[in-house]
């Protein structure tokens, strides 16, 4: 049996707010948010598909526990905090490690050919490969 893929980003999991709320927090964030589940990754892993996470953050903090818990350690991609490195190419890094273990070819920008694409374009690409991304998961209240 084919594997089914989903990759999210933590956006597309969880939403912040300080509004108050008949939902649950997940979790707190930092400076006094809630962490609200967007349903989206539970959601995935109900319909089987193996989930990837790939954000644009360093780090994950307390308030990623409750989700990183459910994705395997190995199917999270976190941004590089290499302050040397170029602003695009640390964006672009977990998405071109991503692509690297999918056996595909990183997108090139075709305005700019020796250009890679800004990873928002490579993650909306994936969909191209039969690939789903988070959003595909939302319900209809939700888009």
């Amino acid at each position: 049996m084919e594997t089914k893929l989903a990759v999210f980003t933590t956006t597309e999991i969880f939403r912040h707010s300080r509004e108050p709320s008949d939902e649950e927090p997940r979790a707190r964030g930092p400076n006094g948010y809630k962490c609200y589940t967007r349903g989206t990754l539970e959601r995935a892993l109900e319909e089987g598909y193996e989930v990837i996470v790939v954000t644009s953050r360093y780090e994950l903090l307390e308030c990623d526990n409750w989700w990183k818990a459910l994705v395997p350690e190995g199917n999270i991609y976190l941004t590089s905090d290499d302050p040397e490195m170029e602003h695009n190419a640390k964006f672009n890094e977990p998405w071109k490690k991503l692509y690297e273990r999918l056996g595909l070819q990183y997108p090139m920008n075709p305005y700019l050919p020796t250009q890679p694409v800004f990873w928002p374009e490579a993650r909306e690409q994936l969909k191209n490969h039969g690939i789903k991304r988070g959003i595909d998961f939302r319900t209809p209240t939700q888009e």
